[in-house]
């Protein structure tokens, strides 16, 4: 249901705008977006299992809002935001770059001694562009069923260095030739140690100076653990569930599911008890729903930006066989519509994905509109099938409040009466859930496809 709705922007009164409007634009997006978000929540899907759901959203035309369905508890609920953590560690690297302390052009080992973690011959040729753009080469450690994964279902609570993880992605094979397209959670590990020994403060730190505070985000309820450190969870915590999805994604990737410790068979298994560092900068992090609207209005981090790092920030190249138009950290919502459903409405909205052990997130935002959404899940393999669809409805409901509010200006600027066979505003933009559905099993399918793996 409806949590809270926060202040609604002012908007300037050249615009026409009044608090009329105001009201009536509020009415008539709540009542559309209620009705598809009530019935994600009642879905008896058997393929979109998922224990809680978490809506933040927000529009200079309707204010701040918060949705929490199933088992979510409250807006202070924490959770893994997996691969959303890319956003953060290519900001802090990006405003070392407008505070020119580094150059894009610049390679790994002119950026880290050879002592730091051992890159310097396996990625010497490497720019920092290519590492922030994923088009470094560099091989993903997630994609070795022997490597830190397979540690991690050993003992789910232990934990990783920086090192530990770049040395298994070492280990996993050389890199292709840089300048190779290609979805790589090692690249952001790799940014981790440049951030870190530019700044000389473990990431979170140098977070919490340079971004949380800043953007007036909680110092203590947005994390990036430290390496080698606690990595669980803390409450309030949203309970991770491994669900049938996440088993099929983990038996996709090379794994026994039937036999790894806590992935066992179909069952629905909670692991908050598991350490989420496996990671580091590339995927560790949690928050909550607060903090990441926060987030997501900044543009995931541009407002920290130059205009000119931002502008060059969105430049999208192709990733994994032209599934995601990916720039620096960020990646264009432009093709998350699955083929059978090609909505242009998301073509404004940037942002990112992200799914940790038995959560699942996206996150978006159009600077040309003000528009910003966030959507957690306790699941995974949830971005076609729960994710999208409600970022879909955030995007027709708002239409039809825009549409509201206009016909409202135009019939009370008319001399005469609305023309028959014109629907009352409350009416208008309607789409019921059918339209988003988005044929869930195929949905799950082309979220393997989709290459958006565990992290």
């Amino acid at each position: 249901a409806l949590l809270t709705t926060g202040p609604r922007f002012v908007r300037a009164q050249e615009e026409g705008a009044d608090a009329d409007a105001d009201a009536l634009a509020s009415e008539v997006f709540l009542s559309h977006f209620q009705k598809d978000f009530d019935a994600m929540v009642a879905t008896t899907d058997p393929l979109l299992e998922f224990g809680a759901v978490y809506v933040a959203l927000s529009h200079p035309l309707i204010g701040d809002h918060f949705f929490l369905g199933k088992d979510a508890g409250s807006v202070d609920d924490h959770w893994g935001i997996g691969s959303l953590s890319k956003t953060f560690i290519a900001t802090l690297i990006l405003q070392y770059v407008d505070d020119g302390l580094l150059d894009l052009d610049a390679t790994v080992p002119e950026l880290l001694p050879p002592d730091i973690l051992n890159t310097s011959q396996a990625y010497g040729d490497v720019t920092l562009y290519q590492l922030l753009s994923m088009t470094s080469g560099v091989p993903d450690f997630f994609n070795d069923p022997n490597g830190l994964l397979a540690d991690v279902f050993s003992d789910p609570e232990q934990t990783f260095t920086t090192q530990d993880i770049v040395d298994a992605a070492i280990a996993t094979g050389p890199p292709g030739p840089p300048g190779t397209s290609g979805y790589s959670s090692t690249n952001y590990v790799v940014l981790q140690a440049i951030a870190e020994h530019l700044g000389g403060k473990p990431t979170n730190e140098l977070y919490k100076e340079r971004i949380y505070g800043p953007l007036g985000m909680s110092l203590a309820n947005t994390v990036l653990p430290p390496s080698n450190g606690n990595a669980i969870v803390p409450e309030p915590r949203s309970e991770a569930i491994m669900t049938t999805q996440c088993n099929k994604e983990f038996v996709h990737y090379g794994f026994n599911s039937t036999e790894e410790g806590i992935f066992i068979g179909d069952a629905i298994t909670e692991v908050a008890s598991a350490s989420i560092d496996v990671a580091g900068a590339a995927g560790s992090m949690w928050s909550t729903l607060t903090d990441m609207l926060i987030w997501a209005k900044s543009g995931a981090g541009n407002s920290l930006l130059s205009d000119e790092t931002s502008a060059k920030r969105l430049e999208w190249g192709e990733l994994d066989g032209g599934m995601r138009q990916y720039g620096m950290g960020v990646h264009s919502m432009y093709q998350l519509p699955p083929p059978e459903d090609p909505l242009d409405i998301f073509s404004n909205y940037w942002g990112h994905s992200g799914e940790a052990f038995g959560y699942e997130s996206m996150s978006g935002h159009d600077a040309e509109s003000g528009g910003s959404f966030f959507v957690a899940t306790t699941s995974c393999g949830m971005e076609y099938g729960v994710n999208v669809p409600l970022f879909s409805s955030y995007l027709k409901a708002l239409s039809a409040a825009e549409e509201a509010v206009a016909n409202s200006t135009s019939t009370s600027s008319a001399p005469t009466s609305a023309a028959p066979g014109t629907e009352p505003p409350h009416g208008q933009g309607t789409t019921s859930m059918a339209r988003f559905d988005l044929h869930s099993s195929a949905c799950i399918v082309l979220s393997f496809i989709a290459m958006i793996v565990v992290y």
